[in-house]
């Protein structure tokens, strides 16, 4: 009889458990910014009233390892994605997004030529500058131009 009782607390507090880490899958809230910066992994994160959020997308590869690890996880540029964000709600919408090789190929085809443009779409537009940096520019809520820009520190070109 005891083992009976036992089994079946061992069961109900699996089962509690499990409901608990399924109710856990909620999506998550928008960010909220601290210290006056919105670590999501945006670029532009430091400008909490962006119009647009600027993120680096990464794959993860498996690649063969050595004689302790057969195999490790390493993560590739895929590319860059703009989203528009929505002031009320802080969410973001895709609205611009090029390969890591479109990147590298546009940019040794202009000849790293200053002001090359990547990619263009509604208003939304990527450059690149022969001293190796991006920028974008973006409608803003007020009728103006957003523009942000970043140091090229991971796409490979020529």
């Amino acid at each position: 009889m005891f083992k009976r009782l036992i089994l079946l607390i061992t069961i109900a507090v699996v089962l509690l458990s499990l409901t608990s880490v399924y109710a856990g899958d909620n999506p998550k809230p928008p960010p909220v910014p601290t210290n006056g910066y919105i670590n999501d992994g945006r670029l532009n994160g430091a400008d909490i009233a962006a119009p647009v959020a600027v993120f680096y997308k990464y794959d993860t590869v498996r690649k063969p390892g050595d004689w302790k690890y057969p195999f490790y996880e390493v993560k590739v540029l895929r590319g860059v994605e703009i989203l528009t964000v929505d002031p009320k709600t802080n969410t973001g919408k895709l609205a611009l997004a090029v390969s890591a090789a479109d990147i590298a190929k546009i940019v040794d085809a202009a000849g790293n030529k200053e002001g090359t443009l990547i990619v263009s779409k509604n208003g939304y537009s990527m450059y690149y500058s022969s001293a190796n940096w991006f920028w974008i520019t973006a409608p803003d809520a007020n009728g103006k131009t957003y523009t942000f820009q970043w140091q090229n520190l991971t796409v490979p070109h020529d």
